[in-house]
């Protein structure tokens, strides 16, 4: 009898201590009927969980939580009660709704002569993403492998093809399973044999080489360049391969070709006459050859002419440009096809030169049309018909200032009549699909191009007239309240459009003496700017008063985008203008505050205070009415 209750003592010891296990843990347990699928008990943390008090989820059933149709549900508890299988993955229902992948270990257990599963449940929902989502890398990774262009390997560092792709059998000819596991030394031309024996050794010390080129054996025993990048991972080698057959073939062709071209240009270059291609498919015609001597002959050099700094129509002879043009027009009409003709060139020396120029028209190709010229020193032949005319150092300035204005007009010029084109051949060819706005919008684009190019071409003819001392100074007392008055009226729909604040502040019966069309043009291109380079929404501020020393001080400042010194620095230099857009994307070609500085600078002085971000400030003297003795 004591043997007895001394068992009942322990079995019930056992009960609180399984008990105590399975209230007290942090898993998810549960006890489920292996017969009916009713939970009998689930503990606290399975409660949390789910999300169900321990009543309601005891009066459910595990077909309610598992989301498989009932009777697969079954057949995994048959599984697990025959202890055929433990270990399951499912989706369980939390009571939000939730779906949460779970993976669960349950077994057979025998509570009160009852048969119950007993279930311990992880929910491995983070886990199952992250899987899913290496699986699709490796997937992606896979499919680029396979379906890549170049050739990709991974090989190891004792120079064995241990993976590649398909590629390599198009390049070629292999199967792939005749060059995996093979050493790449094999297939390597010996020639080239000891340089990837150095490439290996390098990759080995874990540093990587690219743009390495070997010879590769085809199946059918030609050879194939390959070109490397590689990269060590250990005793791994990943790299990207590429044919470059095509391309070496072209290359050494070229260097061939070059060769001979080489030496027929050394024959040229030691004769005494100059070879040129001018490709007429272009407009203006450009120069696509030209030979080497021409800088003996002319002073110009082959770069000069070829990037289109100097061209044939540019050192004509003024008196023999319309010919020139003429004879240009009769080639292009297709009205001759050969010719000689006779010109005079003025070299970089500022010398004229006589030259006879052979030419052959050449225009199988409608797209490269191109005149072929040989062209020859007759300047001892002509001496005997005229005399060099004495203006050699006249002339080499008009060239120098000539040479300026074109520069600037091939680089500013050319802007706003393309846009002139683009829009009037759009209105031409689309006008009857065009609606109203349409034609409204493309005609205040147009307003705006034709203002700008107007300013640019008032600006280069005033600038031109400066540089030739043909400015004629008309100086008048003027005042400043007014004129500033009348160029922020003219400046309204520029600043309403952009919605910038103007603020003027005129000392009160100032006045200057001054030249009106100089001081108009200042103040015009120095606001202009202001406007140009200010966000919308911002703010210009004008003054002007007088000082002690009898000038009075003009000052424009702005909220823009500023510059920085180097920029600063740069401005009135034409040879290295800066030519920026606005802040909405007005043109600027920099002219005009060259052409302020030398207006200010006759017996003014100017300058500029600006912060890259914080705005710029403009400021002037001009001599005040009081003053006239200082006119500028």
């Amino acid at each position: 009898m004591l043997q007895v209750e001394e068992i009942e003592s322990q079995l019930e010891l056992y009960k609180l201590r399984y008990n105590a296990l399975f209230n007290n843990n942090h898993a998810v347990m549960l006890l489920v009927d292996t017969r009916t699928a009713q939970i009998i008990n689930a503990n606290p943390a399975a409660c949390k969980y789910y999300g169900w008090s321990h009543s309601e989820i005891t009066g459910m059933k595990i077909t309610d939580i598992n989301i498989l149709p009932e009777s697969e549900v079954l057949k995994e508890m048959e599984l697990a009660r025959e202890e055929k299988r433990n270990h399951f993955l499912f989706k369980h229902r939390l009571a939000n709704g939730e779906i949460r992948d779970v993976e669960v270990y349950s077994g057979p257990i025998e509570i009160d002569n009852h048969e119950l599963l007993y279930s311990i449940v992880h929910d491995i929902s983070e886990r199952r993403k992250t899987e899913l989502t290496l699986h699709k890398t490796k997937e992606e990774l896979e499919r680029f492998f396979t379906i890549a262009l170049d050739l990709l390997c991974i090989a190891n560092t004792k120079g064995e093809f241990l993976r590649i792709n398909s590629e390599w059998e198009n390049v070629l000819g292999y199967k792939l399973s005749e060059l995996e596991g093979h050493s790449f030394l094999d297939f390597v031309h010996p020639e080239d044999k000891e340089a990837t024996i150095n490439a290996i050794s390098i990759l080995d010390k874990q540093k990587p080489v690219l743009s390495f080129i070997n010879r590769y054996r085809c199946k059918d025993g030609s050879y194939r360049f390959i070109e490397w990048k590689s990269h060590p991972q250990g005793e791994l080698i990943y790299a990207a391969a590429r044919d470059i057959t095509e391309y070496v073939n072209v290359d050494r062709e070229l260097r061939k070709t070059l060769t001979k071209l080489q030496e027929f240009q050394n024959i040229i270059n030691r004769s005494p006459i100059v070879v040129t291609i001018v490709n007429t498919s272009t407009t203006p015609w450009s120069t696509s050859f030209i030979s080497e001597n021409v800088k003996d002959i002319i002073g110009y050099t082959a770069e000069e002419f070829l990037s289109d700094e100097v061209n044939w129509v540019k050192i004509c002879h003024p008196d023999d440009v319309e010919i020139f043009l003429s004879n240009a027009r009769k080639y292009g009409e297709g009205g001759i096809e050969r010719g000689e003709h006779e010109y005079r060139l003025i070299t970089k020396s500022g010398d004229v030169k006589w030259f006879k120029s052979i030419d052959n028209w050449a225009n199988s190709d409608p797209n490269t049309c191109r005149i072929e010229v040989i062209v020859v020193d007759i300047t001892d032949q002509k001496k005997s018909e005229e005399k060099i005319k004495a203006q050699v150092e006249e002339l080499s300035r008009i060239s120098t200032e000539k040479d300026k204005f074109f520069s600037i007009i091939s680089h500013d010029l050319r802007s706003p009549f393309q846009g002139f084109l683009g829009f009037t051949q759009i209105i031409a060819e689309q006008f009857n699909e065009l609606s109203l706005k349409e034609i409204e919008k493309f005609a205040l684009q147009l307003q705006r191009s034709a203002k700008n190019l107007y300013e640019l071409l008032d600006n280069l003819l005033s600038w031109s007239l400066v540089q030739r001392d043909k400015v004629v100074f008309n100086p008048q007392i003027l005042d400043v309240q007014e004129l500033i008055n009348s160029i922020v009226k003219l400046s309204e729909s520029s600043l309403n459009k952009k919605e910038l604040k103007m603020n003027v502040s005129i000392e009160k019966g100032c006045s200057v003496y001054a030249d009106k069309q100089m001081l108009n043009t200042i103040v015009r291109n120095i606001v202009s700017n202001a406007i140009k380079f200010t966000h919308r929404g911002g703010r210009i501020e004008i003054s002007a008063a007088t000082k002690e020393d009898g000038f009075v001080v003009f000052s424009i400042v702005d909220t823009g985008v500023g510059m920085s010194q180097e920029v600063i620095n740069k401005l009135f230099s034409l040879g290295s203008k800066i030519s920026t857009l606005g802040t909405e994307g007005e043109p600027s070609t920099g002219l005009g505050l060259i052409l302020c500085k030398d207006f200010i600078n006759k017996n003014g002085e100017f300058h500029i205070f600006s912060e890259p971000g914080k705005g710029s400030r403009f400021s002037f003297t001009v001599p005040s009415s009081k003053n006239v003795d200082n006119v500028f």
